[in-house]
Parts: structure tokens; C-alpha cells; sequence
């Protein structure tokens, strides 16, 4: 017999005793903390695997998880319960930043130590709004300012846990929706290709200067360069406090010496950036290793 979509979907009774170990098994896996009065979000996203897994409870569909007898499942449970929002260049302060202040110190700096590339670190890329705005900075500024590196010469690595939202970055494919979130006309016209009056497709050009990974921050940084500026945006809000300070001393190693750290606005108060030096601006507060 077949379920239909609404038995599929229909909630799934949470208790308090799921819910913890749930909420463990995210935080161990991902690192992400979810709040006690998120319970419904739980319930809400994680029902239908319940369901599809054939379980009658979410003690059953834990079980099955903690058992691994779910092949592929962890990763799913991770992206459904990953917040994914971004828009292209995003709270526009820090882009302004790189491009009229940033950018050419990074640069000089890249060319004394000698560096066959600048490498810029997207952590937390989510569908890859911020990878591709920052290609879009890195091309206009070579083209309209004279410097020792080419667009070829920069890097830029994207990464996510989500493996889900890393399959559209590649695609490169947005709704018009997504597309006037942060993108004027003309850089549609320019860096995009509408596909059936609908979609856009972003030029392969653009494609060429990054590379798209699945990173868990968690984990160690092995597989990523060292880079000389990260972008880490909004993303340590989603756990805690001693997670997120592991995370600032992993970053603060990956940074090649005097790199740079952008956080989100409200990202500052973290103990682990005593580490770091201030790179102070008018409008915005970035960390220097």
C-alpha cells in the first residue's frame, strides 16, 4: 500500500526524553545547538524521515539512527535542520570593505611573502550567494584597478555541511527572487544568463576561481589552504559557547599570518577573539591574526 503525501508528512509526537537525545545527536554530529523552545522545529522538519523510515515514534527513528542502520540519513537530518539564509552580498558593509580598503592591502601582502595566489575561505557558503558575490568584487576590481594579481590568480573555497545546499552552489541556478535579493540589473545582465525568462545561470567565467566542498567545522581544516581572508558570517551563532571558541582557534590557524576574519555584525563578543587583533573601520570590526 501505498502512504500517501499527508500521512508522510503528518507530525510525529516529540517527548521531552526524543527531544534531548535528538538535540544531542545534531550537536554531536554538526555542532549546532538547538534551543529549548525549538521543539517544534524538530518536529516540523525531522516527521517526514520519521515516517519514510518506517518508524512509529522518534525513539524508533533515533534508534535506527545511533545504529547506523540508516545509510546516508545523518546527512539529511543535518541539512534539514541547517539554516540556510543568505542573499548575494549580503549586508553590504563588509563587501564595500574588501573592495575599497581591503583588498588592495591583501594583496600587497600576498605579493611580498611571495604567493602564487590570494585565497579567500567562504565558511558556512550555504547555496553560494557569498562565493559568487565575492567572484563578482575580485573580477570588477582586477578589471578596473591596476595589480600584481590577475583574476585567475585568485582562490575562492565555499564550504558547508550541508551537502544538499553545496549541489545548488554548484548549479549556480537562481530564482528571480534570489537574484533581487542583492544583485542590481546590470550585474544580472553581466554575470548571469536567463535560462526560459525565469531562472538565471551564473557565467562559467566566475565558476573557474572556486571550488565548492562539504566541511564539517567541527573537524579539522586539512583540505582547506591556508587562506588570507575567511568570510565566516553568521554561522557561530548556531552553537555554543565552547564550540564556537574551538572553531575561532581552528579559523585563527587557517589564517596565513596577518589574515584577516570577517564575522557577522553582531559576532564580536566571543572569547576566543582575544586572540586576533583588531582591524578596526568606521563601519565595520574585522579580526587580524
Amino acid at each position: 500500500m501505498i502512504k500517501s503525501t499527508s500521512s508522510i508528512y503528518r507530525p510525529v509526537t516529540l517527548d521531552d526524553i526524543e527531544f534531548k537525545e535528538i538535540k544531542e545527536y545534531i550537536k554531536l554530529h554538526s555542532g549546532i545547538s538547538i534551543a529549548d523552545n525549538k521543539k517544534y522545529l524538530i518536529v516540523q522538519r525531522l516527521s517526514p524521515f520519521v515516517r519514510k523510515a518506517n518508524c512509529k515514534s522518534f525513539k524508533e527513528y533515533i534508534k535506527k539512527l545511533n545504529s547506523c542502520s540508516l545509510r546516508g540519513e545523518s546527512n539529511k537530518v543535518i541539512d534539514a535542520m541547517t539554516t540556510n539564509e543568505t542573499s548575494f552580498f549580503r549586508d553590504q558593509k563588509p563587501f564595500d570593505l574588501l573592495k575599497n580598503k581591503i583588498l588592495s592591502q591583501v594583496i600587497l601582502d600576498a605579493k611580498n611573502k611571495r604567493q602564487n595566489h590570494v585565497t579567500i575561505w567562504s565558511a558556512g557558503a550555504s547555496t553560494g550567494q557569498e562565493a559568487y558575490s565575492l567572484a563578482i568584487l575580485i573580477y570588477e576590481y582586477c578589471k578596473y584597478n591596476k595589480t600584481d594579481y590577475k583574476f585567475e590568480d585568485f582562490r575562492i573555497i565555499a564550504t558547508d555541511i550541508s551537502e544538499e545546499v553545496l549541489k545548488k552552489a554548484q548549479k549556480g541556478i537562481y530564482s528571480n527572487v534570489e537574484m533581487d535579493r542583492g544583485l542590481e540589473q546590470i550585474n544580472k545582465n553581466l554575470y548571469f544568463k536567463q535560462e526560459n525568462n525565469k531562472n538565471w545561470k551564473v557565467q562559467d567565467f566566475l565558476k573557474k576561481i572556486i571550488t565548492f566542498k562539504s566541511v564539517n567545522l567541527l573537524h579539522n581544516f586539512s583540505n582547506i589552504p591556508t587562506s588570507n581572508i575567511i568570510f565566516c558570517r553568521n554561522v557561530l551563532i548556531y552553537f555554543e559557547q565552547d564550540t564556537q571558541n574551538l572553531i575561532l582557534q581552528r579559523l585563527y590557524n587557517a589564517l596565513s599570518d596577518d589574515g584577516l576574519l570577517f564575522l557577522g555584525a553582531m559576532e564580536g563578543s566571543y572569547n576566543a577573539l582575544d586572540k586576533y587583533k583588531k582591524f578596526n573601520t568606521k563601519t565595520y570590526t574585522i579580526y587580524q591574526k
